[in-house]
């Protein structure tokens, strides 16, 4: 049981390490929101967009607009 919980605290950390790369693509280039996606190793865009938006509480795209103002 404890590795277990030691394997998952790793996957949420290597989870939250890709979303904050995407994070920065989002910010500094122009990459669209599938191309941020694939390059963070999400092969899913919609569940990138998901997971995105649950740990940011905006969506890519919502999040993008707000650094651009």
């Amino acid at each position: 049981a404890q590795a277990h919980a030691a394997q998952r605290l790793l996957q949420q950390g290597l989870l939250r390490l890709r979303l904050d790369r995407a994070r920065g693509f989002l910010r500094d280039s122009s990459m669209s929101v599938s191309e941020v996606a694939e390059s963070t190793g999400f092969n899913d865009p919609f569940y990138f967009s998901r997971m995105f938006s649950k740990a940011f509480g905006l969506s890519p795209r919502a999040f993008r607009s707000k650094c651009r103002k």
